[in-house]
């Protein structure tokens, strides 16, 4: 139960969320906090109006703000960084695949490959260059990239190719077909994604029409909505409707931004 408390509690601190951002994206710490106090504004705001009571406005804006700005941004962050992450090593085994296909050796084709990327895979590109010219040999530096990404198990069984080609020639229509299949693979993983991104935006838009229930009271019934809202009852009622809400929304997007459709491990 403490480590779970724990668990919640490191999630929402912005010194972590600030860390955690700056490894999946170029939210600087300026926009964090701009962003986390523009939220906080609007929430407050809002709250204001529908819940009457300052202090609990105070604590629905606070609580809507940490959970928005900390777990549901990395999640939103994390997913953006994994699609690019994906678009970039499909692109490099592509270019791969063609050079290796017009007979030009391993390390020309990395080379020429490697301005072709962005970053993150260009630089790890790069050190992968580094170590197979130092070395004179690519099987540990191709094994580290592997291992990196091995989420991606059509990488492996690429490089694990690229050793063999390396090695005794290869046959550059295996390459091939490895890359058509990731390419079968990522274009599966888009369709399922986009099928979970329309359950997303009605899991948002229930959501949304929830927490504007009680301005149709505030517009049509006020005096006794107001006593509802001031009352312990009502506060402990509104602050159950809008913990469930954000707990629904952090596991829509956690969901969202879990796309694996084959367990490799």
């Amino acid at each position: 139960m403490l480590n779970k408390l724990k668990e919640i509690i490191n999630s929402i601190r912005p010194k972590n969320t600030i860390k955690a951002l700056s490894e999946c994206s170029k939210v600087t710490p300026k926009e964090y906090w701009l962003r986390f106090f523009g939220t906080f504004i609007l929430v407050f705001i809002g709250a204001t109006l529908l819940y009457v009571n300052i202090i609990f406005a105070l604590f629905i804006a606070l609580l809507v703000t940490l959970v928005s700005n900390n777990i549901i941004l990395i999640y939103r962050n994390k997913k953006l960084y994994q699609q690019h992450i994906q678009s970039q090593l499909n692109l490099y085994l592509n270019l791969m695949a063609q050079l290796l296909s017009t007979d030009k050796n391993l390390l020309q084709s990395l080379k020429s490959v490697v301005i072709s990327l962005d970053s993150p895979i260009r630089e790890d590109l790069e050190l992968l260059i580094f170590e197979f010219e130092h070395s004179g040999n690519p099987n540990k530096a191709l094994d580290d990239f592997s291992k990196k990404y091995s989420h991606d198990m059509y990488l492996k069984m690429f490089h694990d190719q690229l050793k063999l080609y390396y090695r005794e020639g290869g046959n550059a229509k295996i390459l091939n077909e490895i890359v058509e299949e990731h390419s079968n693979y990522m274009i599966a993983v888009d369709q399922y994604t986009r099928r979970k991104g329309y359950y997303r935006q009605y899991i948002y838009f229930f959501s949304m029409f929830i927490l504007f229930v009680p301005a149709i009271f505030l517009f049509t019934q006020r005096d006794m909505y107001n006593l509802f809202s001031l009352s312990v009852f009502g506060h402990i009622t509104n602050s159950i409707i809008i913990c469930a809400i954000l707990r629904t929304i952090v596991e829509t997007e956690k969901d969202y931004l879990n796309d694996t459709l084959i367990d490799f491990n």
